[in-house]
């Protein structure tokens, strides 16, 4: 469309038909009559269309004042699609209306990739309700594996109305009047208070050594004690034949 005969009449019905259009990628405007009401008119049909990507608005005939460039800025706050805008302006918003431009680049990059691309979208678009914008690759809930989750916390059990527990198998009397007798028999040897020991086996083994150096076994006249071996009496002490005997001269 470039020529001397858009002007801002022509450039309002265009903005309309861009806003239901879902055709159009490439539009040249370039060499036109739009002032800063056409502009205002173009951001506000651009905003509504999901499917432009690429605008040229360059040698327009005025430079287009604050009140245009901030429908351009509010457009972007529903548009995702548009990559690329070619035209020269000489103001402090240019800034922010190349940051809009390079987010819808990153979008397109992710979406391309298929990557999640949801943390870019303006807030225009996060705020819809039932908007499944940016959510295509983002990985759906998944739930609880059984085998996996967390026991259940059991209830508290109420003595009140809970049934008697059957007698278990092993712990039922036996009906067996022998098998009844003998549990009696073994219950009671086993509870049996054990025999003392005898003092002559709680004697240590040299207890007989000792007694045999004095005249037997276990003492004087008695027979030597089992597994303990027979000694001679000692040989009368040295002491008892002191002093010694002196050589007559």
């Amino acid at each position: 469309m470039e020529g001397d005969g858009l002007g801002d009449r022509e450039a309002a019905a265009l903005a309309e038909g861009l806003a239901a259009n879902t055709s159009i990628t490439v539009l040249d405007l370039k060499k036109n009559r739009i002032n800063n009401d056409g502009g205002s008119a173009l951001a506000k049909g651009i905003a509504k269309n999901s499917t432009l990507v690429e605008i040229n608005l360059m040698n327009q005939p005025s430079r287009w004042g604050d009140q245009c460039l901030d429908d351009f800025l509010a457009m972007f706050d529903t548009n995702i699609t548009l990559l690329k805008i070619t035209w020269r302006l000489e103001s402090r918003k240019s800034f922010a209306l190349n940051k809009m431009i390079t987010r819808n680049n990153e979008i397109d990059r992710r979406k391309k990739n298929g990557m999640v691309y949801n943390d870019l979208l303006p807030t225009a678009l996060k705020g819809t309700p039932g908007s499944a914008e940016g959510k295509e690759n983002i990985p759906a809930h998944k739930p609880a594996d059984p085998l996996h989750s967390a026991p259940a916390e059991a209830a508290p059990i109420d003595s009140s109305t809970q049934p008697a527990a059957p007698v278990a198998a092993a712990e039922q009397p036996k009906s067996n009047g022998a098998s009844s007798s003998y549990q009696q028999t073994v219950s009671s040897a086993s509870s049996a208070p054990p025999a003392p020991k005898s003092p002559r086996a709680a004697a240590p083994a040299w207890a007989g050594v000792q007694g045999s150096k004095f005249g037997g076994a276990g003492g004087a006249g008695e027979d030597p004690k089992p597994g303990v071996p027979k000694v001679r009496k000692a040989l009368p002490s040295v002491l008892s034949r002191w002093p010694p005997a002196q050589n007559n001269e």
